[in-house]
């Protein structure tokens, strides 16, 4: 199996040993079964948790993963190229499973840092600055773009790290 750096298919060759769809975007007539379905098989309660669409112009197998599980949530009722809900969101499901008996599988599936990343932070995580928050790319020279597009990068990283505190 081809490793990828797109979610698309980087996140399917996470979940399966072969997934349906290869690196390099054509079908596996042979794939596998993924992680959420062994785990069921196993006795697991399953749950997906994405602040992610369901579909959309991005999207391919990793939602037909997702409906592997037996409680599957998308939260974000945007895509990734706009702003919706912060990855936060996924906490509030989280906490009633992790108090309910037995053994689960819980995938939160994040935007984490996709582009534009002022739009994966709240204000308070606007802590290295200056950043792309509330400022259009019309207005900046090159260096000024560089640096806050760096800077909001930055801060969506420092979110995601602070949401995997809380989680763990």
């Amino acid at each position: 199996v081809g490793l990828s750096v797109s979610t698309r298919t980087a996140v399917p060759g996470v979940l399966s040993r072969r997934p349906v769809l290869r690196a390099d975007g054509s079908v596996d007539p042979h794939a596998e079964p993924s992680l959420i379905k062994a785990f069921s098989e196993a006795g697991y309660q399953t749950h997906w948790f994405s602040n992610q669409s369901p579909f959309g112009e991005f999207d391919t197998s990793i939602a037909v993963h997702a409906r592997e599980a037996q409680d599957v949530r998308f939260l974000n009722p945007s895509t990734f190229s706009h702003k919706g809900s912060l990855d936060g969101v996924l906490l509030n499901p989280l906490h009633p499973v992790l108090k309910m008996p037995g053994r689960h599988l819980i995938v939160l599936h994040m935007l984490g840092s996709h582009f534009d990343y002022s739009m994966r932070y709240p204000h308070e995580f606007d802590v290295f600055t200056p950043s792309m928050k509330n400022v259009t790319l019309t207005t900046l020279n090159k260096n000024e773009e560089k640096e806050r597009i760096g800077n909001s990068y930055d801060n969506s990283i420092l979110y995601t790290d602070y949401l995997l505190s809380k989680i763990i």
